[in-house]
Parts: C-alpha cells; structure tokens; sequence
C-alpha cells in the first residue's frame, strides 16, 4: 500500500490541533496491509524528501481525525489496484448470496418432497410456491444490505460516537438521552407492521392460488363465460395485498422522520450547549475546534442512521419471510416408515377394520366412519357413490397417502403402518382421478411406473393399454402414441 501526500494535506497535518493514538499506518497495518512506504513526496522548500517524509510519519501518530486530508492510492498485492481489490470482493459477497439462496431453496423442495399430503394440505401448494420464490428472494435482498451496511454503518456510529465522547463526555452525553426515545420508536414500528406484512405474504399465497386455478381451469372458465367473475377474484384478492401494503408501508414511513429527528435534536442541542460551554468558561473546556469536530460527528452519525434505516426497513419486511421459510424447513412429514419396517408385501388383500378417517384428524368430523370390508387378492371390486362421497379419501388409505384416524388397515394382513412406505407404495399401483403431466417427454411420462424401463416396453405397454387405436399411430413416434391413449 503507497500513501502519497500533497503539499495541501501536509499543512493540514501541522496546523492539526487534536491528537489522537489513531493513525493511517496503525489502521493499515490491523487490516492487513504489508509494505506500507511514503512515496510521491513533494517536500517544501528548505526540506528534503527524507526529512518530509520522517515529519509525515511523526505527525501520522498524533492525527486528528476531523483534519485528516491526505489522498491514499492503493497498490495491493503488487498489480490490483485498491478498485479492483474491492471488485473482487464484491463478487465473491455476490456469488455467496446467490448460493444462499440457491442452499435455500434446496433444502426447502427437498424437504417438501417428504411431506405426506396432509403436510401439503396444511400449507397448499400455492403457499409453498410463494415461500419458495418470493420469500427466498427477499431474504436474499436482506443479506445483501446485512452484510454491505448492517457492518460499515454501526461501526461508523460507534466510532464517530465513541470520537465524540474523547473531545468532551458532558457535551457528548446528548447522543444517550436520545437512545430510548430511538429504540421506542424502532421497536413500535416493527410491532406495528411486522404482523401486516404476515398477513400480506398469506394473501400472496391466495394470489398465487387464483392465477393457477384460472390458468388450469381456462378452458373451463371460457366455456361457462367466467371471465368477469375470474377477473373480480383477481381484483379483490389483489386489492387486499395492495391495502396490507399499504398500510405496512405507512408504518414504515415513520422509520426515517424518527431518525432525522433524533439526530438533528442532537445537533442543535449540542450546537446549544456548546456554544454556551465555549462562552461561561472562555473556551477552556471545550474550543470552538472541538465544537465543530463533535458537529461533524454528529453528521457522520446522521448519515449513517439514514443508511441503517433502510436497511431496518427490509429486515422488518424480510422477517415475516424468515418465519414462513423455516416453517417449512422445521415441518416434518407425519407418515413415516416405523424402525423395523417390514419390505415384502405377501398377498394383495386389503381389509378395513372400524376405519374412520378425518383429513384434519379430528374424530368428531370424520368423512369415513366405521368402515368394514374386505376384498380378497386378485377380486375385483367398483366404488360406487356420489360426488363428495369420499371415494378417492377410501382409496388413497391404501397406499397410505394418508393415515387411519380410528381403526386399522390391513394390506396382505398386516397393518400398512407396519410397511416400508417405498415398499407399500411400489406394491399398490395407483392412478389418481387427476391425471398430470410433468415437463418432458412423452417418453419421461411414461417411465414414471418404471424408470429404467426399455423402448420396447414402453412401446408395448402402451400398445396393451391403447386397445383400438390406429395402428400407424404407434410407429409413428411417441407423441401420437400419448394422444391415442389419451383419446381411450
């Protein structure tokens, strides 16, 4: 690192009143910084060089921070300029939020890919969405501004405070009958709008759940002319975000008022003060200098309040987001596989003892009660009842996507509580009254049943199952194939 002085800041170094143990070699030298030399010296007339250059480095340990004027330029490591140096430390801050985010994001789809479909139910698919993309992104947004001014700001503060508190204690002490009035303020503020944004971000889940059900259901809607009642739900849904927004926002706004005022309080109080200091005791206690370098601090500190407000802002945001995430990060699937899981299923029978079963498992509101059957392996057995009748809640117990409430049930007469859950399911082939289709191939939909499964088998399978349909369909490739099927 190379300090080069003008002749300008060299009379501000010896015109310098306030003395410090402070220094820009001491401070270099703590961050790290190997090799410090003065160099570009323009000596006065009647001093050399060597001389100018020992009365710098004197002076430089007796440097008062208000009068500090002398221009640093920065060699690092011998070619990064001190620009580049802090460019590449940017980066590196950058790529460790965006690989936050992304660990995140992970950790949150892999856990949701344990949950049971009660899991699911207790959060929706469109809140897991919402958790998963704008949740995580303002978290992201919030660790950006943590680590840039939540560390530089502070430190400011409680340097130009603790700088302050050395030219005069009494004069200084403004800054601590200022501190309750502050953290009141900050503290009403995040009681009052925390709460709100909760509420908002669980009507962006209902957001999110209006613009799927209209984009899945379009044909629908167009069929039955639904546009204006789907428009009205947007609208209403929408407005409810925008007025929780706000309103949370209005909260907010009351954030920088309370800074400012606090901070200019303390400069005139201390411009007061100080004027009346310098005029009862002749300037003895505190010189007009010493005055100016606490104003200046005072400033300093303002500055850095303004700063850390927005960043107050997006922490009482983004801590509403916090809470939903690890929501889902805490969340543990209620169906499990037991200890000694047994992993062969003998026989096909499946036997319902006294089985009730509540989807919020509250055996006052069952929608199966008291159901007794039992169907033999290799029978065949139709379900016949009334829409809402809970027939796909009977055949989802089976492979146990949910759990009994009340009795037990039995697959190849053992309870499906006592299986390995990847055996149960391997065994039970289930096709589910809404079909879907991932993104992929035809081919990829296909495997599903089988992953590892041949050209040949698929191309058989589908020939066995498309009973009926155009021969020519099949050999013409897997895109008329599905839409055969799809036509049976």
């Amino acid at each position: 690192m190379k300090i080069g002085v003008s002749s300008y800041s060299y009379q501000q170094l010896i015109n310098a009143e306030k003395e410090t143990q402070l220094s820009i070699m001491k401070l270099a030298k703590e961050a790290g910084f190997e090799g410090i030399e003065f160099t570009d010296l323009s000596a006065p007339e009647g001093m050399t060089e060597a001389e100018y250059a020992s009365l710098i480095r004197e002076e430089s340990e007796k440097l008062s921070l208000p009068v500090i004027a002398y221009t640093i330029s920065a060699n690092l490591l011998g070619e990064r300029t001190l620009d580049e140096e802090v460019e590449r430390v940017c980066k590196k801050v950058d790529i460790a939020e965006i690989l936050g985010a992304k660990n995140m994001r992970h950790d949150m789809y892999h856990n949701v890919q344990s949950f049971s479909f009660s899991n699911i139910d207790k959060f929706s698919s469109s809140s897991l969405v919402t958790r998963l993309t704008t949740d995580v992104t303002n978290l992201q947004n919030s660790y950006q501004m943590l680590i840039r001014i939540a560390v530089r700001s502070p430190i400011m503060t409680i340097m130009s405070l603790v700088m302050a508190f050395r030219i005069n204690a009494k004069l200084a002490s403004v800054f601590i009958c200022v501190i309750p009035f502050l953290g009141t303020g900050l503290f009403l503020i995040t009681k009052k709008a925390h709460p709100v944004f909760k509420r908002m971000f669980k009507k962006y889940d209902r957001l999110n759940t209006v613009v799927s059900e209209n984009l899945r259901g379009i044909r629908v809607v167009k069929s039955f002319v639904r546009e204006d009642t789907e428009e009205n739900k947007f609208k209403d849904v929408s407005g409810k975000i925008y007025e929780d927004s706000k309103k949370a926002e209005g909260y907010l706004a009351f954030n920088a008022p309370i800074m400012q005022f606090s901070s200019y309080t303390c400069m005139i109080a201390i411009a007061w003060l100080g004027a009346r200091m310098i005029v009862s005791t002749g300037a003895t206690a505190l010189s007009t200098g010493d005055l100016y370098s606490v104003i200046t601090y005072t400033m300093q500190i303002l500055m850095n309040l303004m700063t850390f407000s927005m960043l107050y802002v997006m922490l009482t945001m983004s801590k509403a987001s916090a809470e939903r995430i690890t929501e889902v990060l805490n969340e543990e699937s209620d169906l499990k596989s037991p200890g000694n899981a047994i992993k062969t299923v003998k026989d096909g029978s499946v036997e319902f003892s006294g089985v009730g079963f509540s989807y919020s498992g509250d055996s006052e509101h069952l929608c199966l009660k008291n159901v007794n059957i039992r169907i033999n392996s290799g029978e065949t057995v139709g379900i016949i009842g009334a829409t809402g009748s809970s027939k796909t809640s009977f055949v989802q117990l089976i492979p146990r996507l949910y759990d009994v409430t009340e009795g037990q049930l039995k697959v190849g007469g053992i309870d499906v509580r006592e299986y390995d859950l990847d055996t149960l399911r391997n065994e039970v082939a289930m096709v589910l009254q809404k079909n879907v289709l991932f993104s992929g191939t035809i081919k990829d939909n296909l495997r599903w049943g089988n992953e590892n499964a041949t050209d040949e088998e698929v191309y058989a399978a589908c020939k066995n199952d498309c009973k009926g349909a155009a021969g020519p369909d099949y050999r013409v490739g897997y895109f008329h194939i599905f839409k055969s099927c799809a036509i049976h």
